[in-house]
């Protein structure tokens, strides 16, 4: 016999139809959509089957039953994990021998095992998921956007435009599919308060319905989704379930966490960041464009919430006969089935080693440095606007608004603010580079040198002369004093700083002062 056979449909005068079509049939008969008859009909399953299915004396799979049931298999799983824990692992031929052990404690006869030990295909399936155990869900998002194609057109020709309305509608639909090729029923959530019997009309089969106030899936709508779609999927499903999806915050709940425990089926999460290489479903093509292109062409405006069921249900059709190879092709792809690693790994860049090439390196690191540049630039510092007060049409300079610790760092030394708090800050410096040099005057020659001249340089112009103060007895050459000069007309007066080159007149009653002025150092 074929190891993987799988029957198609129509093989055989009895069941013709698929499990998804069956669930449907039920679904409607039990919200009172159709009759049982109506059912029969519509979806060409017996009426027998399902008033079965409805009040539940039925729920096995049809054809030979398995030879251990769900308890049994789970102690058996149970067992091994026990095992393994205590450091005594089984191979798959112990595995045969205990449950040949189990049958003839038993005492039950089972023809299809030689002397009740199983066989090696039997353990490989007891041992692995069923691919048609594992599902992979995906919420996608139907746009009302056919998206930008070329056009042709004579060339050199401008303004050469298809228009076709487009907005930004959109309808979000979870999606999920298992490796056996098997798509299930669609869950569309529309952005509504209300729902409308129009919305749900003429969509697939088996396709659910529902909204919320953002329109996408929030964790009432996954519970939705996962009660109504994945419970009856897995109901009659036999050995572990696995359910594979993306690690969102409403699709962790704790109503479905509880759920999944109850009926042995493992949530698992894929990383954040990785769905693009380990999501099966997240490069599926569903030819939802093309379909929405070709309806726009025949129609005006943005497609309204009764047209999207058909639209899907025409999408879905379009890719029917390529979905179940596109779907196991994805599983593949991704790794999960057949459990392959390495298509992961492949599929992730690799830093290349740079032990060969010195150069290699040198490359790199120029690389990054203009990258660093280009994309982390220096941030900028915000600056808070302070208004000045000064007099309307007075010129003024950067000096004028220094800071009163600048100002005490230019004449080095330290003097009490306070005494200057209602002066601007122009007349603050001026104030305190008199004070500094009067109290030079009044330390004595000595102390001249003290005067701050680090922040100043000798000016290259002429000779000034001043006229005799009192404290010119005392000036020597070599010194430096304050100069107050009165600005022309004008009240202001401005204080430099200048060295004393000669001392004019000593002996007389007016002796003269001849100075060079400074000016500060340029940076």
């Amino acid at each position: 016999m074929v190891r993987s056979y799988k029957r198609q449909l129509g093989s055989r005068p009895y069941q013709n139809y698929s499990v998804e079509v069956l669930r449907a049939a039920v679904a409607d008969v039990k919200s009172n959509k159709k009759s049982i008859r109506e059912a029969s009909e519509f979806y060409g399953i017996p009426k027998s089957t399902i008033g079965d299915k409805v009040k539940g004396t039925h729920d096995k799979n049809p054809g030979r039953q398995p030879v251990l049931n769900t308890d049994e298999e789970a102690n058996l799983a149970h067992g091994i994990s026990t095992a393994a824990t205590w450091g005594f692992p089984l191979v798959e031929y112990d595995v045969r021998k205990v449950v040949q052990s189990y049958l003839n404690r038993k005492g039950v006869q089972i023809d299809r095992f030689s002397d009740h030990l199983p066989g090696v295909d039997w353990v490989k399936k007891f041992l692995s998921v069923p691919p048609e155990n594992i599902i992979n869900y995906d919420e996608t998002n139907f746009s009302d956007d056919p998206g930008r194609v070329k056009i042709v057109c004579k060339r050199g020709s401008k303004n050469c435009d298809r228009v076709i309305d487009a907005t930004k509608t959109s309808i979000s639909v979870m999606m999920a599919a298992s490796p056996s090729g098997t798509l299930l029923p669609p869950f569309v959530v529309y952005k509504a308060k209300h729902r409308y019997q129009e919305w749900e009309e003429n969509g697939p089969l088996g396709c659910r319905y529902s909204c919320t106030p953002s329109g996408w899936f929030d964790a009432r709508a996954f519970g939705e989704w996962f009660q109504e779609i994945v419970l009856p999927y897995y109901r009659n499903k036999e050995g572990k379930k696995l359910m594979i999806g993306d690690n969102l915050s409403s699709h962790i709940t704790l109503d479905v966490i509880q759920k999944c425990e109850e009926n042995n089926i493992t949530f698992a999460l894929l990383p954040a960041n990785s769905t693009h290489v380990c999501q099966p479903l997240d490069v599926a093509y569903f030819g939802w464009r093309r379909i929405l292109t070709d309806w726009k062409l025949k129609r005006r405006g943005p497609f309204q919430k009764s047209d999207f069921p058909t639209l899907l249900n025409r999408t879905l059709n379009e890719i029917k006969a390529t979905s179940e190879k596109n779907i196991i092709s994805g599983f593949r792809a991704t790794g999960i089935w057949p459990l392959n690693a390495d298509q992961v790994l492949k599929r992730i860049p690799r830093q290349q080693d740079e032990n060969n090439d010195p150069n290699a390196s040198l490359l790199s690191d120029s690389l990054l440095d203009i990258l660093k540049t280009s994309r982390m630039p220096e941030p900028k510092t915000k600056t808070k606007r302070k208004r000045i007060n000064v007099t309307a049409g007075k010129a003024v300079e950067i000096r004028d608004f220094s800071a009163p610790e600048a100002i005490l760092n230019q004449v080095g030394q330290e003097v009490d603010l306070e005494d200057f708090d209602d002066e601007p800050l122009s007349v603050m410096r001026d104030q305190i580079l008199e004070k500094k040099r009067l109290d030079l005057l009044e330390a004595g020659p000595s102390h001249h040198d003290d005067f701050p001249t680090e922040h100043f340089e000798e000016e290259n112009l002429t000779d000034s002369n001043l006229k005799d103060k009192p404290e010119v007895q005392n000036v020597k050459p070599g010194m430096f004093v304050i100069v107050k000069v009165p600005i022309e007309h004008s009240s202001d007066i401005k204080y430099y700083a200048a060295k004393v080159i000669e001392k004019v007149g000593e002996d007389t009653e007016s002796p003269l002062l001849q100075v060079r002025f400074l000016r500060k150092k340029k940076d």
